[in-house]
């Protein structure tokens, strides 16, 4: 008898993924790999490449309508179910990475706006306000530029800290060219900033720039002067 060529190939994948995860793995044997755990007897090979030559990648298939995937031969109810269950996963996830916190800590504060910049473009300009302790009360964008430059309006900003009687705030900004270095500009306005809102009460907590691998802060990587607060909150 001709040797079952596909014999240990499950077992192989598994080994694969558990030394490089999916870091070398195409679309379809991503697909393949989730299908293991609800088509146990068939060759999910030949399905998962059927499924992105229809619906292009792991995304499209995840998020695909039912009853288009229960078109597709030896998709059951059983697997369409648990490709949705996939794929509703993921959505609570990215919701969860995306909502703003209801305080502001380092940590979440570079979360946050990782996922809010992922993959971008173009330079954007957000500003997160916040109360005395550091209770997030509102994040707003406030500019959209180019591939190199957003402007900032000073004026704009303040209006909108105002707005929300504000005692901090911190301002976030992508390169997507990937130099996480501040440019002069970038300097600029932050002092322009930090002297600004120091005149109105309201303290510059920060000035972030995030490039997809790195963020760097403004006021500490440059000795930006911080205010300590400024004068006493307005009411």
């Amino acid at each position: 008898m001709p040797e079952n060529v596909h014999k240990g190939h499950r077992q192989r994948m598994r080994e694969r993924y558990d030394m490089v995860n999916f870091k070398d793995f195409q679309e379809h044997e991503i697909l393949e790999m989730l299908l293991f755990y609800v088509i146990p007897q068939r060759n999910t090979n030949d399905i998962a490449h059927i499924l992105i030559k229809k619906f292009h990648t792991v995304k499209g298939v995840l998020n695909a309508p039912p009853e288009e995937l229960e078109r597709i031969g030896h998709i059951g109810p059983a697997a369409v179910r648990y490709i949705k269950l996939w794929a509703n996963v993921f959505e609570r996830v990215k919701k969860s990475e995306t909502e703003l916190p209801q305080k502001l800590t380092p940590r979440n504060a570079e979360q946050y706006f990782a996922h809010l910049f992922e993959g971008k473009k173009r330079e954007e300009v957000y500003m997160i306000c916040l109360d005395p302790q550091d209770n997030i009360l509102a994040c707003e964008k406030i500019s959209e530029g180019s591939f190199e430059t957003a402007e900032i309006d000073p004026a704009n900003a303040a209006r909108i800290a105002i707005s929300y009687d504000s005692a901090q705030v911190v301002f976030a900004h992508n390169h997507p060219s990937g130099i996480s270095d501040a440019s002069e500009a970038d300097i600029t306005v932050t002092k322009l900033l930090e002297g600004a809102f120091f005149i109105m009460g309201i303290r510059l907590r920060d000035h972030i720039i995030f490039t997809e691998n790195k963020c760097v802060s403004i006021m500490n990587e440059y000795h930006i002067r911080r205010s300590g607060g400024g004068r006493a909150k307005r009411r």
